[in-house]
């Protein structure tokens, strides 16, 4: 038995692989992927594949999250996206530090995660072909959709995702229209760090890029600091806002919501703001907008914000 881990820096044997009569080579961002077959057990790397893999009716046998928990045992849990999951994928560790001895003793015949993964890129693919997309960008995961789509010969279901997801985008920004007429400027916030310091989502990501389509503006800081950038709570009133958008992460410490919210009535500053003021500021779970992107999460951000801002539109 081969032993394989992150740490160690021993080769994989190349498991065997289906027949090549039927092959073809696939492109992504990390490269170009030799593929034979229709893959069947597929382990995905990161949140954003697995709303991919989802997105296509495909389950998967093993799935890196954001845990040390359990490495190498089925999972009990999956954030947002759990329910959807039926298959009890083995637990492959943290996204970041995958664990590769647990994905050797899966043997997955395609792994499929992010490129920020490309470390790992030799190792996965010794052990499985590998793809690995970008996501961060707007509209990037309709290019991992279709790439993966290719893989499992889903191509077909890969266009009806997006023509859903399109459908749903056009009566989303029908339903918000009336908000958007009256408050167009939002601010969506990286509140991880309150109060010494917050982010601010761009309009080419893709959470910004969501909210604009939907009609809004983008509230940013005049040079266009990017979401990376942490920004100084003096510039807030700066940055007028008609809607607030204040994403926490809830992972951390269970009570984050409710800590950032009397963090929120505490500070000066914050309490200040007219959306204070007008009670349009929304403390939300990050993880559904931060963590996973795809098709069947921009539709669960798109309920979302259609139940907080037009509650009483009639739902599509």
């Amino acid at each position: 038995m081969i032993h394989l881990t992150a740490a160690c820096g021993q080769q994989a044997t190349q498991p065997p692989r289906a027949s090549t009569a039927d092959c073809q080579t696939i492109e992504h961002d990390v490269g170009q992927t030799e593929i034979c077959g229709q893959p069947q057990r597929i382990a995905v790397m990161a949140p954003h594949m697995l709303d991919i893999l989802l997105s296509l009716d495909v389950q998967p046998v093993g799935y890196a999250e954001f845990s040390s928990q359990g490495v190498g045992e089925p999972l009990s849990h999956i954030p947002v996206l759990g329910e959807r999951v039926t298959s009890q994928p083995m637990y492959l560790g943290l996204r970041n530090t995958p664990s590769l001895e647990a994905l050797l003793q899966l043997k997955p015949d395609l792994i499929i995660g992010e490129s920020f993964q490309r470390q790992y890129y030799e190792r996965f693919s010794q052990i499985a072909p590998t793809l690995l997309y970008s996501s961060n960008r707007k509209d990037e995961w309709q290019h991992s959709l279709r790439g993966v789509a290719q893989a499992l010969e889903r191509s077909t279901q890969a266009e009806q995702v997006i023509e859903i997801y399109q459908q749903k985008l056009a009566a989303t920004r029908i339903a918000l229209a009336p908000i958007v007429a009256t408050k167009p400027n939002l601010l969506l916030m990286g509140a991880f760090k309150l109060p010494q310091a917050f982010s601010a989502n761009e309009r080419q990501d893709f959470l910004g890029g969501l909210f604009e389509d939907l009609g809004f503006q983008l509230v940013l800081p005049s040079d266009e600091k990017s979401v990376d950038d942490w920004l100084s709570m003096e510039i807030l009133p700066q940055m007028p806002a008609d809607i607030i958008f204040a994403l926490i992460s809830t992972h951390l410490r269970e009570d984050a919501v409710s800590h950032i919210q009397q963090v929120w009535q505490q500070n000066p500053i914050t309490r200040s703001l007219p959306s204070t003021q007008t009670d349009q500021v929304y403390f939300l779970d990050a993880y559904l907008f931060y963590n996973i992107r795809g098709p069947i999460t921009a539709q669960l951000i798109m309920d979302k914000a259609r139940a907080l801002l037009a509650p009483d539109e009639r739902t599509s």
